[in-house]
This record gives C-alpha cells, structure tokens and sequence, in this order.
C-alpha cells in the first residue's frame, strides 16, 4: 500500500509504474472551469463565486417547512439570507434571527446592531427575530459547560437562539460562520505574510508602535511574537512539510 501524493494518479502497468499529476489548486482555473477562461477578469471570478454561493445555499433548503438564517447585518449572514429569501420568495417559509436582544430605545434601534439586519430584512421581506438574553441564561449556559460538549464557548446568543428555534419547530438554520476567518484566516499569518513581502518595514513599524502603546511593551513584545509571527509559522511549517 502507498500513498500518493495530493492531486496525483498512478498508472501500474507491467512493470512500470506512472505518476501523474491531475489538480494543483495553485494553477489558474484549478477550481472552476469559468477561472480558466478568464482567470484576470474580477466580474467573471464574482460571477462564478455567486453562482457557487447560490447553489450551496439552494442545495441546504429543505423541500418542505421554515427555514432560519443567522442575521447581523455583515457581508456573510446578509448574502445568505438575501440567496435564501430569493430562492424561497412568496413561501413565507424564512425568518432571521439576530443574536442581538431587541432594541430597548430608538436610539438603539438607530444603532448598527440592530439598523444594519433590519434594514436587509426589510428589503428581502424576511420577519426579523431578535434574542432575549438575560442573567439566568448566561448562568445556564455556563453550568452546560459548552466547551465541554465540542460546542461555541463564548457566542453566548447562540444558545438560546436554538432553544427558541427549537420551540417554533424550525429544523434548519442558514449561517454565514467561517466565511470571514475563511478569507482572512481568522486575521492570522497577515503579519507574517506581509514580514516576508514588500511590506516589511511598515510592518515592522505596525508591531512596534502596538508595543509602544503597550502598559507592558515586553509582554506586548513577546505575544505579538508568538502569536502573530511564530505561531502562524510553526503552523505553515507543519502543513507544508507533514507526511499528510
């Protein structure tokens, strides 16, 4: 038994043995055919990039029955809920749900929290639910121990967003989690990437004037070390040279 190496195929015949290199995700149009026809062209890489969004969203919709989203108003949570309402128009099958509590004055409701998600509910005409949280729900959230259950420590409306879906009987919730840390990395690896790039210096000047700023440069000095700088390399370092 052998393991080949990412994206390869091999050929036995005879004697012979074949290796052949089939996908290499960092070639132009490695992963859709519309990046190969015009791999500089930003409006087709959009285009291909909503066509792929949409399905996957249309793909999670059940055939029957209310559907949820997440909706706090940013760019992730706003394009789902837009696809879905699109794709379910005139069922009146979708609501979103905000994490935050309802506005307690209309100077709240003015407020980016509570303005940005009902401004895109009102446009796709999706009801807005907004989440009651008190003291007695953070208490029970922190005796369940979530962390302990592979579950979100501190998304602390999370929990009580599910007991309510829970309630109305509503099986499937749309999110928009990972897709910021997915294109940024979680704001890991920025400052190593840009150590290594043309951007050295204002880079190096980032980190000391963070330092500066600091009540403890030295610890502020070796955190930013480890976090932003070793940590992101270690990592890098284990993917690129692990057996897997």
């Amino acid at each position: 038994i052998q393991k080949l190496p990412p994206g390869h195929i091999e050929t036995v015949s005879g004697s012979s043995r074949r290796q052949k290199q089939y996908w290499n995700p960092a070639a132009p149009g490695g992963l859709h055919g519309a990046f190969a026809a015009a791999p500089g062209d930003a409006r087709d890489v959009a285009d291909v990039l909503r066509e792929l969004l949409s399905d996957a969203v249309r793909v999670r919709l059940p055939g029957q029955g209310p559907v949820a989203t997440h909706l706090s108003g940013g760019l992730d949570s706003s394009a789902i809920t837009a696809l879905a309402a699109s794709q379910l128009e005139g069922t009146g099958r979708l609501q979103a749900w905000s994490w935050v509590r309802p506005p307690a004055s209309a100077t709240e409701e003015r407020q980016a929290e509570w303005r940005l998600p009902a401004a895109v509910a009102q446009k796709w005409k999706v009801p807005l639910q907004f989440t009651p949280f008190s003291a007695a729900d953070f208490q029970a959230i922190l005796a369940r121990r979530p962390l302990l259950d592979n579950d979100c420590a501190d998304l602390w409306y999370e929990f009580p967003l599910r007991q309510q879906l829970q309630q109305r009987g509503i099986p499937v919730l749309l999110s928009g989690w990972g897709g910021d840390q997915f294109i940024s990395n979680a704001g890991e690896s920025g400052y190593l990437e840009a150590l290594f790039s043309r951007r050295a210096i204002p880079t190096l000047l980032d980190l000391a004037a963070m330092v500066a700023r600091s009540r403890r440069p030295l610890r502020a000095a070796l955190s930013l070390t480890r976090h932003q700088l070793l940590a992101p390399l270690l990592g890098y370092l284990r993917w690129r040279y692990s057996r897997e």
